[in-house]
């Protein structure tokens, strides 16, 4: 490739996802191909735009897409990068619908409000590896500046 943007400079976190084959055989849909002498006709038929990393993107998107986006490529889905949302490094008021992956707002300005709170970026990234259980490798963070952070 002779022009490749560098994923690590522009974007907040990066999930890398297991091959589609070793998904597909994870989840039992496809043979391991270790000797081709021995290969068995597959009865289960093709699956054809069958797409793990789409579908997790799609369910990031749907259960996140208020605090971050998310981008990855379509013919070689195997990173799924995450671009934290202004909203995500706000300050919000408590409630019990505002509470969930969240942490109490004790910055120094901050300590003199009651009832604040912030989002817990790491409790959220570890929310991505739960909801994509099976195709997640690692995450890596590569904004060290994450919601939550410097919340000391």
């Amino acid at each position: 490739m002779i022009f490749r943007t560098p994923i690590k400079k522009h974007y907040d976190a990066l999930i890398h996802l297991i091959s589609p084959t070793k998904a597909l055989e994870q989840f039992g849909l496809a043979a391991p191909l270790r000797y081709k002498n021995l290969q068995v006709e597959n009865d289960r038929g093709l699956f054809v735009g069958l797409s793990f990393a789409e579908k997790y993107v799609n369910e990031l998107r749907e259960n996140f897409g208020d605090i971050a986006l998310f981008f990855y490529n379509k013919t070689a889905g195997d990173v799924v990068a995450v671009v934290w949302k202004p909203e995500a490094y706000q300050v919000r008021s408590f409630n019990v619908l505002n509470a969930y992956c969240a942490m109490p707002a004790s910055t120094k300005t901050e300590k003199k409000k009651k009832n604040k709170l912030v989002l817990n970026g790491l409790d959220v990234l570890e929310q991505f590896r739960a909801l994509g259980t099976g195709i997640v490798q690692k995450i890596e963070i590569e904004n060290p500046n994450y919601p939550g952070k410097n919340n000391n």
